[in-house]
């Protein structure tokens, strides 16, 4: 009898100590599973890192004030940049292209130098999908936003009046576009190779289709265009395979420049009747419909009203003075908007609505709720311990 007592204590201890363990591994499970989805989603918006608001910054001193709003962010993992208020020198474009991965940036909060977006100013991005311009910007520079080929929307004030040589060359993804009310001037080449470009708004007061300005758009399937303009140049339209129908306003055909049809295919031009000039010369090249209605007013915008001959006076597309505080408040809200709603446009996840720079200081959602993980399952782990300390030593009294 008495060996039989001497053997059940510790058959009852290696028990007990199985059941605790297995309890410690249930409840180390059970914690895994609530916390480890836990975890994964503040980890995730931990990793949300990647939209950064400067709120303004001295002219020529953006890199720094890029650096100071993303804090301890690697900029590699920046995907989102607006510029609430400054004025960019152009040395201030290179703080941008200093983020590689940006899908989105939003500068109409701020100003160009002497209202210049400049000559290459943001080339060559791999991610970038949207981009806003400056509020005064009148001049948009050479090449300014030339290769990048992920470039779906380009929103610019209505102040623009002149875009230079391929500014929008090699835009692949650029589906349409609306030109701003104030442009007068397109320079050569400026939609070269816009190859997805199936639409396009052109103002009222443009005087002119320069040379290789729809080069390989091939999408683009027709043409309205303002009877302001008074030249068409070589290869306007060249390659411009699915081009259907161009539409022409005016009562005088616009000098034609060489080649500027495309070899695949002839669009048909369609003219008001009467309208002379389209039986001469490059023009017979592609068959003329005098279809046009001659008193239909030249449209710019669907919603616009009918819009007037006369162009458009600079001082009702002027942006508004930065001493009015109620209207430029007004500007940093609808800026601030803009951030998370053009993003939700984009291919990538939409920053949240009220999205900010993170915070570099404290401790991380993400890292906290490892902290109490740990913490719950080392407390668990000293609770058996002592648990156990405790019966085997009242089995032994």
């Amino acid at each position: 009898m008495s060996g039989k007592k001497k053997n059940s204590y510790p058959v009852k201890e290696k028990s007990l100590g199985k059941r605790i363990l297995v309890i410690i591994m249930c409840a180390a499970m059970v914690l895994g599973f609530i916390a480890l989805p836990l975890f994964s989603v503040f980890a995730s918006a931990e990793k949300d890192e990647s939209t950064i608001i400067v709120e303004s910054f001295e002219k020529g001193q953006l890199q720094s004030a890029i650096d100071e709003a993303r804090g301890s962010v690697d900029f590699n993992n920046i995907k989102r940049l607006a510029v609430m208020s400054g004025t960019l020198a152009s040395n201030d474009y290179a703080a941008i292209l200093g983020l590689p991965n940006l899908e989105f940036i939003e500068l109409s909060g701020c100003e160009a130098e002497n209202g210049v977006f400049s000559d290459n100013a943001i080339q060559g991005r791999n991610n970038l999908t949207y981009i806003s311009l400056p509020k005064n910007t009148v001049e948009i520079g050479r090449a300014a936003l030339a290769n990048n080929k992920r470039l779906a929307k380009i929103d610019m004030p209505d102040c623009v009046e002149r875009i230079l040589d391929y500014a929008f060359e090699n835009c692949e993804g650029l589906t349409d576009i609306t030109l701003p009310l104030g442009l007068k001037t397109l320079s050569p080449g400026v939609f070269n190779n816009c190859r997805s470009l199936t639409s396009i708004d052109l103002p009222l007061g443009l005087k002119a289709i320069p040379d290789n300005c729809f080069t390989r758009c091939y999408g683009l399937t027709d043409l309205h265009i303002p009877p302001t303009v008074d030249i068409i140049g070589m290869n306007a339209f060249a390659d411009c395979d699915s081009l259907k129908g161009i539409y022409f306003y005016s009562e005088i055909a616009p000098t034609p420049g060489g080649g500027m049809f495309p070899q695949n295919g002839r669009p048909t031009v369609h003219a008001v009747p009467d309208a002379i000039g389209f039986d001469d010369g490059e023009w017979t090249k592609a068959p003329v419909e005098y279809d046009v209605d001659p008193d239909a007013p030249y449209y710019y915008r669907e919603t616009d009203e009918p819009t007037s001959t006369e162009e458009p006076a600079p001082s009702e597309t002027a942006p508004a003075d930065d001493t009015d505080k109620a209207e430029a408040e007004e500007t940093k809200a609808e800026t601030e908007s803009a951030v998370s709603e053009n993003t939700e446009k984009t291919e990538t996840e939409a920053a949240p609505a009220n999205a900010e720079p993170q915070s570099n200081g404290g401790i991380s959602a993400g890292t906290l709720v490892l902290i109490i993980v740990i913490v719950v399952l080392l407390a668990s782990g000293v609770s058996a311990a002592v648990t156990i300390l405790i019966i085997k030593k009242n089995k032994k009294d």
